[in-house]
């Protein structure tokens, strides 16, 4: 059985909860509609074990300001901060406040903190439209979906990490099932 944690992070969801298994990290949230805005959504994610990052908010910061004219080393380094999940919303607001050179709201969540760094860097606004369509604004999951209820989004997250971890230790498909509950899943 996995266990999944309440995750404080997602404030703007009714739910939403956390799992770790063999390094890699589940999500499932319910979002409510917004007031004429999206509808509900329920989903997953599952994301990669952790890619070694820079460590503190204050490395990145750092290192962003060095590579301010390098497009394509800055935008790996994005990349990296995007996926380092060790760095939470109080981590990524001190970088964007850091690189930015103000005080980024403490309501402003990872995604646009992240956006805002990526304009400043941009000067040219045909490369920030490049970027943008290349690397999307969804969030940026290894696996992601939508499903009709919460337990059903957690299961989906469950299955995909089953066959993500088979496909990683290279078991065939009969043997998943016992790898997967050796692991910690069901």
């Amino acid at each position: 059985m996995v266990a999944w944690k309440p995750d404080p992070e997602f404030r703007s969801t009714t739910r939403a909860e956390r799992a770790f298994v063999e390094g890699y990290e589940l999500v499932a949230f319910d979002i409510p509609p917004g007031a004429g805005g999206p509808q509900r959504v329920i989903g997953w994610e599952v994301w990669s074990p952790k890619l070694p990052g820079l460590g503190s908010p204050e490395e990145y910061a750092k290192r962003l300001h060095e590579l301010m004219d390098n497009n394509d080393t800055f935008d790996e380094l994005i990349e990296t901060l995007e996926r380092d999940r060790s760095i939470k919303r109080e981590g990524m607001r001190q970088i964007a406040s850091a690189f930015l050179g103000y005080t980024v709201p403490k309501s402003r969540g990872r995604e646009k903190n992240l956006n805002d760094i990526r304009h400043r860097q941009s000067s040219d606004e045909k490369r920030w439209a490049e970027r943008m369509e290349r690397i999307g604004l969804e969030p940026r999951g290894l696996e992601k979906g939508l499903s009709a209820s919460f337990e059903e989004a957690k299961q989906a997250a469950e299955t995909t990490l089953m066959k993500l971890i088979a496909i990683d230790v290279g078991l065939p498909l009969s043997a998943r099932i016992g790898h997967f509950a050796r692991c910690g899943g069901s």
